[in-house]
């Protein structure tokens, strides 16, 4: 238990730090962990620290002996893991366990807020009503983040998946790290009560490389790119692949990995997107696995581009026609609307424009930004990916019937254009 008052009139941050660094110089780095940190630190600053009964550390663990040993009440569990069964008490203390997995950590954060700002009311309706402003259909920027909360990736990979998806797409997901045999860098929108059910998905891929980070739950639009800025933020890999969850990617990866070490820091690497004409086909092994079996599939047009009739603009530019006879990287021009996806170097990516969420330009503005900043496109020859179908989102059904929604976001768009423009020192003319 920290005093967090005290510890602030104490200068605790610079003087953690130099404990740290002090004790990092004689263990070095590698066998130090954030307990290891404290307990050096308590051990420089003896007289900072209070000793409490054994009720405030009622030890659960198998191998404790807090029921013997520790007559008073018990005022602070410790389950030490959820693996560990306890003994006295054990039907009431394991309840109180499930109770604490179950509750929604958003909820107590808005509890705590109301309680802090007692002027503040909850509105009678929570649904907001419609207006004439934009300010409803904007995301959050600011969310409940838990990095690595399902494994961790190591080291620095030459090259990454870096993807997003709320708990409905968590099958897409799973098939999609089935096929991909590289490490994966992945933010999850979703509830506390979530991460169990995501946790035993996750584990039974049997997977040492791949990295969740938890982004939890607001009563907001979808902040996909809120979302695409965690999963890249929290990767090392030196290369990272943007894409969705839902698709699967296929081709030589080694040969991926290859084109992708020869990327320029101005450069990105198109990986070409096809759906299914049949949309029911939700069988994943039916995928057309080799290019020569998915260019037959478009001649028989069972596969087309990815959104080929519906928003052609989106791809358009990836030049298939181009692709299918292609044996080498080519490079296409940007066309307006453009939002492929691809293979850039870490450190030479721009983050996502937080204020597009849901569906609409969120990845054309970040393509846009990239040619802005003068990125050449080439596509990879050899590799390919297929859209998974799934039911219509929230988002995208909200944009085919709210025409307010589609102004706004139109608005915004032209917004970043005009601000990414200034920020880079170009002069735009109507």
């Amino acid at each position: 238990m920290m005093d967090l008052d005290r510890l602030r009139e104490t200068d605790f941050k610079t003087k953690w730090r130099a404990v740290a660094n002090k004790y990092l110089r004689i263990h070095g780095k590698t066998t130090m962990s954030d307990q290891d940190i404290f307990n050096a630190y308590l051990y420089e600053y003896p007289q900072e620290v209070k000793l409490l009964p054994c009720a405030w550390n009622y030890q659960l663990g198998v191998l404790s002996k807090s029921d013997k040993l520790c007559f008073e009440e018990p005022q602070a569990l410790h389950f030490n893991s959820q693996n560990k069964t306890v003994r006295k008490n054990y039907l009431l203390y394991n309840a109180v366990r499930k109770e604490i997995d179950g509750i929604d950590g958003t909820e107590l954060r808005k509890r705590r807020s109301l309680s802090s700002n007692p002027t503040h009311m909850a509105p009678s309706n929570p649904t907001p009503s419609k207006t004439n402003t934009c300010e409803q259909f904007l995301p959050f920027q600011n969310f409940r983040v838990l990095p690595n909360a399902l494994g961790k990736i190591k080291g620095n990979p030459e090259l990454c998946l870096v993807t997003q998806f709320s708990k409905d797409r968590l099958h897409s997901f799973v098939e999609n790290a089935r096929k991909w045999n590289r490490p994966i860098s992945a933010a999850i929108y979703g509830k506390d009560s979530d991460l169990a059910e995501i946790a035993d998905v996750i584990k039974a891929l049997n997977r040492s490389d791949i990295a969740i980070h938890m982004v939890f739950e607001e009563e907001s639009t979808y902040p996909i790119n809120f979302l695409r800025n965690v999963a890249i933020n929290h990767t090392e890999c030196v290369n990272i692949l943007l894409a969705d969850a839902d698709f699967i990617i296929y081709g030589d990866y080694k040969e991926l990995e290859d084109q992708a070490r020869n990327l320029t820091e101005k450069e990105v690497l198109v990986i070409p997107a096809f759906e299914t004409t049949n949309a029911s086909m939700t069988d994943v092994s039916k995928f057309p696995h080799t290019k020569k079996d998915v260019v037959l599939s478009f001649f028989n047009k069972t596969v087309q581009m990815f959104r080929g009739k519906s928003w052609p603009n989106a791809h358009n530019a990836t030049n298939i026609v181009e692709w299918i006879a292609a044996e080498h990287v080519y490079s296409v021009n940007y066309n307006r609307n453009y939002e492929p996806y691809f293979i850039i170097k870490k450190t030479s990516c721009p983050m996502y424009d937080l204020r597009f969420g849901g569906y609409g330009w969120n990845k054309v503005t970040h393509v846009l930004h990239l040619r802005m900043l003068n990125f050449k496109f080439l596509v990879s020859p050899s590799s390919f990916m297929i859209h998974q179908d799934h039911t219509i989102s929230e988002s995208l059904l909200r944009w085919r019937q709210d025409s307010q929604y589609q102004k706004c976001l139109h608005d915004l768009k032209y917004q970043f254009l005009r601000e990414t423009a200034t920020m880079l020192g170009f002069e735009l003319h109507d």
